[in-house]
């Protein structure tokens, strides 16, 4: 699929409690140059601590 072996992403995290919350985000696109569709991952979500 010509996915590019090694990438760099940028993470934060917060949280409070038993609550956290995340957001990542890759500024290298996901395939290489003249590969496939420009597309830069992003991914959000939420951590619960039981």
């Amino acid at each position: 699929m010509n996915l590019r072996p090694i990438t760099m992403d940028f993470l934060v995290q917060a949280g409070y409690g038993c609550i956290g919350f995340y957001a990542k985000y890759s500024p290298i696109e996901m395939f290489g140059n003249n590969k496939g569709p420009k597309i830069q991952p992003v991914s959000i979500g939420l951590h619960l601590h039981i």
